[in-house]
């Protein structure tokens, strides 16, 4: 007779189970669906990067602020207490003597004006750098949500060929144990499945790769069930490349950038400049007290004070050159980014469209895949070949469809990251919300770049 233990476990197993398998089930567990611009807008709006140019930003408004200030006066309190002996001559009067300063500069020589100029400068290089490092990110999360969709496409493939051999075997088994296949032929079959199961398992193992670094973006914790919907459709550039390649100048952030220090240089010859000019300077100055005359009450002074400042031996007149050179230099280096994004963009559109032109034969070879392998399993029931032409089409069709799922990844990501290139992380932003209208709008925190226009190169 059943004990009260075993009646106690069937009743669980009976009235239990189904509860809990309901609970489970994704009616009541679904995840939170997560698609490629929430991943995006939150890798862009909470990643330490980003913080961190922020407040370089805000450090460099204050660098504008503190050079717009040097045009005001400076004032200063000077407080003196003097001990000395008792025949000393020379300090006769009071023992402490206050002094208030006011100076004001005149002309500089148009030192405070490069002053102003760097700082400026300064703030155009850091909103820059922002932008590039906000646009480097997006690349970098485009390229690792490919890197998720092949893996996982390719982890789903591996799946059903796994399962599609591991059935060949069990048939195999069968007509080995009644004799009619040799042992040898069950072992090649068990070889074939082991052979699969450890490509299933470096797919799984690339999915996990692929998910982690996803997370480290978005951060939290993914998995692939919040990503698995309709990706992105690949971005279409209609222009020209002649257009394309405008497009790209415009928006690229390196180049403005580099363009922020050709105008710092500029400036940097100016500061160097005012240092062979003299300075004129107006200084009030309001004394109380007097080490040698004793007085009631304080007195007032004017100063007009003109200095130069030559340096030692021809220091300033190196320190030009060296400024005209440091300008050179920069402007080579945005002629050199020119010529690199160029390159960049030609190259990158050159390989879209090898990729387009190579998905129609890779269509076909998956439907020539897919009809050898249905050709065999028919042949196979009808004892006309053996099993391992059946698996050798297995195969065939799983390496056709991942290599077909890889190219379509591929183009996807391409295309995304060339039109970031070309329009700007902004406008693929819009393009990726009015696709996702679950996301609120992304706006850029690093507004358009404006210098002078006679500072532009």
């Amino acid at each position: 007779m059943p004990s009260c233990a075993y009646r106690y476990r069937r009743w669980l197993i009976r009235h239990c189970l189904p509860i809990g398998l309901l609970l489970c089930s994704p009616a009541w567990g679904q995840v939170p669906a997560v698609s490629l611009a929430q991943i995006l807008k939150f890798s862009l709006a909470n990643h330490p990067s980003i913080d961190a140019s922020q407040a370089q930003i805000a450090m460099a408004r204050e660098a504008v602020q503190s050079a717009k200030w040097q045009f005001y006066p400076t004032s200063s309190v000077v407080y003196e207490s003097v001990v000395t002996e008792s025949n000393d001559t020379a300090y006769t009067a009071d023992e402490q003597v206050m002094t208030l300063k006011l100076q004001q500069p005149m002309w500089t020589g148009g030192a405070l004006q490069a002053g102003v100029q760097q700082a400026q400068a300064g703030l155009a290089v850091s909103q820059a750098s922002a932008g590039e490092l906000q646009q480097n990110m997006a690349l970098q999360v485009v390229q690792a949500y490919g890197d998720w969709l092949m893996a996982w496409n390719q982890r789903q493939i591996r799946q059903q060929q796994v399962q599609s051999i591991k059935t060949m075997l069990l048939q195999v088994r069968r007509r080995v144990d009644k004799g009619l296949l040799a042992a040898k032929e069950q072992v090649s079959a068990e070889r074939q499945w082991v052979s699969s199961t450890t490509r299933l398992q470096q797919a799984q193992t690339m999915e996990q790769t692929a998910l982690f670094n996803l997370s480290q973006w978005y951060g939290q914790p993914l998995v692939s069930a919040q990503l698995v919907g309709n990706p992105p459709s690949p971005w279409v550039l209609p222009q020209s490349l002649p257009d394309l390649l405008n497009l790209a100048q415009q928006q690229d952030l390196s180049l403005q950038r580099l363009q922020a220090e050709v105008y710092a240089a500029f400036a940097g010859i100016g500061a160097a400049q005012a240092k062979m000019r003299p300075q004129l300077n107006l200084r009030l100055e309001h004394q109380i007290g007097d080490y040698v005359r004793t007085q009631t009450k304080g007195r007032s002074r004017l100063f007009v004070q003109l200095s130069s400042r030559f340096g030692a031996g021809l220091s300033n007149a190196s320190d030009i050159r060296q400024a005209q050179w440091q300008l050179v230099a920069r402007r080579a280096e945005v002629e050199a980014r020119r010529r690199i994004l160029k390159q960049e963009i030609m190259s990158r559109m050159v390989e879209l469209q090898h990729l387009e032109q190579r998905l129609p034969p890779m269509q076909t070879s998956l439907f020539s895949a897919r009809a050898l392998l249905a050709s065999a399993q028919r042949l196979f029931r009808a004892d006309r070949n053996g099993w391992q032409d059946v698996v050798n089409a297995m195969v065939v069709r799983a390496d056709a469809e991942v290599a077909l799922d890889d190219l379509k990844a591929t183009q996807l990501v391409m295309s995304w990251q060339l039109a970031t290139l070309v329009y700007g992380l902004q406008d693929v932003m819009y393009s990726l919300d009015q696709a996702d209208p679950s996301i609120v709008n992304y706006t850029s925190s690093n507004p358009e770049i404006s210098l002078n226009e006679e500072h532009r190169y």
